[in-house]
């Protein structure tokens, strides 16, 4: 059987995968557990489910949604709705049922597809449901008669393929639209930047319904590489797939420092691995050296946004750079790195004029290019606070190295402002990074009569733990007396984000109790 019969764009997702399945139908696609599909299985799975969409009423450009975990369903769920033309809204496993409701209105979603792991859950949420069940699809395509699968449904690379919401659970949600040009032109960025080829094999182990893992999808269907998946982060599994066979992946740094800390993970030999990446907020030079020594491979840190399908910059080392000591080495991968090529960034004051790269001046990144969205579905309001003369604000403020690498320095809601002093969380978290005694911080403000703010270390203690007078001593040496913590609180576990990443908002709150209630 055919499995592509038409010639739909390669600047389309299906016809991305169209393109996969003609060049190498035989070629292992996905691997997971007992699970292979090759990439001619993949397409015609595609066709097939979209085939179940348009059965359920699916027309080109109507929204499915997504929930489940990492694996082949996933990555069949982004091909299959794209081969129907409708848009992917991947659900956030971590919002409450409620919130996951008010997605799916504000969203219009005709269909929801569900793992069998997440069926009752989704069957919750007031939508049809789908199940993503291979060996259903199988007799789909089997009922046709051995007939090839039909041609994608033609949409235009500017049609919306995802939308993504970055907040469910307060006011309106915002659902970042991303179209099939931008998801594509990323894919083909990524895999020029990383030098990804057929013979990577990625691990989908941060989660799929986020974009710091989705964008991979693309990018490895794009050179024919192999998808391995992990449903749901564990250090073990992890670890036991970097010693068998997978070549490269991307996690949040609240997962390498899992990692790294795990016992089994410095006792293990990596012989696949070549390239480690790391991204989602910014990262301590301690950890990407702990990182380097652990699996002895490249280490790349990369900086983007939800909005930018996600990578704006990617920082690896140029080969004279590999010669540095290893502190100043780890202190500039440390760094979010110079613009990937083809994506216009710069950090900027105000007026958009760009700041000096002199290393010290702050300004915000702002970006323009192909792979940046077209806007927020449904939210005027947001548009507008975003973009500012054909710039997208992305919120976040950095510094502009002569080098050209750029360098986060905090979310410009999350700057301490103490007593008139500006403090940025990021310098105060790398500067308490290696502390003894602290497996994870945060730095965030909390309220104070006096000060308005003051800086406070929201720690996880390791062994015996840290005093406030250790961790100020230790910050004293390396930061200006403003922005030493004053304040600190101890904690079980630090709040996550949907994607793993530390959430400062809820770290902040839960800081601002226990001040409150050590007061009282």
């Amino acid at each position: 059987m055919d499995p592509v019969p038409s010639t739909p764009s390669i600047d389309t997702i299906a016809g991305l995968l169209a393109d996969a399945a003609r060049r190498a139908p035989a070629r292992l696609a996905f691997e997971h557990g007992a699970v292979r599909w090759t990439y001619g299985e993949v397409a015609v799975r595609s066709a097939a489910l979209a085939a179940d969409l348009g059965a359920h009423g699916v027309r080109a450009g109507d929204v499915v949604a997504w929930i489940g975990d990492n694996g082949p369903g996933c990555a069949w769920a982004y091909f299959g709705a794209a081969w129907a033309g409708a848009v992917l809204a991947p659900l956030h496993l971590r919002l409450l049922d409620v919130d996951l409701v008010r997605v799916l209105e504000h969203a219009c979603a005709k269909v929801v597809l569900a793992e069998p792991s997440s069926l009752e859950r989704a069957r919750r949420l007031g939508r049809p449901c789908l199940v993503l069940d291979p060996s259903a699809v199988e007799a789909t395509s089997r009922a046709s008669n051995g007939a090839a699968p039909r041609a994608p449904v033609e949409v235009a690379p500017e049609a919306p393929a995802h939308l993504y919401y970055t907040s469910g659970s307060t006011g309106v949600p915002k659902g970042v639209v991303l179209t099939h040009r931008n998801v594509t032109t990323h894919a083909r960025l990524a895999v020029r930047a990383l030098d990804l080829t057929a013979a990577d094999v990625w691990l989908h182990a941060a989660p799929m319904f986020h974009l710091a893992d989705a964008w991979a999808t693309f990018a490895i269907t794009e050179v024919l590489g192999c998808h391995r998946f992990v449903p749901r982060f564990d250090e073990g599994e992890v670890l036991a797939a970097f010693a068998s066979g997978v070549t490269v992946t991307n996690l949040v740094p609240t997962m390498w420092n899992a990692l790294v800390r795990h016992p089994a993970a410095a006792g293990r030999a990596y012989p696949s691995l070549r390239l480690l990446l790391s991204g989602g907020s910014a990262i301590a030079p301690d950890l990407v050296g702990r990182i380097r020594r652990v699996f002895g491979v490249e280490y790349a840190q990369t900086y983007g946004l939800t909005e930018t399908s996600p990578y704006l910059t990617i920082n690896r080392l140029a080969p004279v750079e590999r010669a540095l000591p290893e502190e100043a080495l780890n202190r500039l991968l440390a760094r979010a790195g110079r613009p990937m090529e083809g994506v216009d960034v710069r950090v900027v004051d105000g007026r958009l004029a760009p700041v000096p790269p002199d290393g010290v001046t702050v300004g915000e990144i702002v970006a323009r290019g192909p792979t940046v969205t077209p806007g927020y579905l449904r939210n005027p309001e947001a548009d507008a606070a975003a973009f500012v003369n054909g710039w997208f604000r992305t919120g976040d403020l950095a510094r502009v190295h002569p080098d050209g690498r750029i360098d986060l320095a905090d979310r410009t809601g999350d700057v301490v402002n103490s007593g008139g002093e500006k403090v940025f969380s990021t310098d105060v978290e790398r500067a308490l990074a290696d502390l003894a005694g602290v497996r994870e911080l945060c730095v965030v403000g909390t309220p104070d009569p006096h000060w308005g703010s003051v800086v406070t270390a929201v720690v996880v203690p390791e062994g015996v733990g840290t005093t406030l007078a250790e961790l100020q001593e230790h910050a004293r040496a390396r930061l200006a007396d403003f922005k030493v913590p004053r304040r600190l609180v101890i904690v079980s576990a630090l709040p996550r984000t949907s994607s793993g990443k530390i959430s400062k908002k809820d770290v902040r709150a839960a800081a601002a109790a226990a001040v409150g209630a050590q007061r009282t």
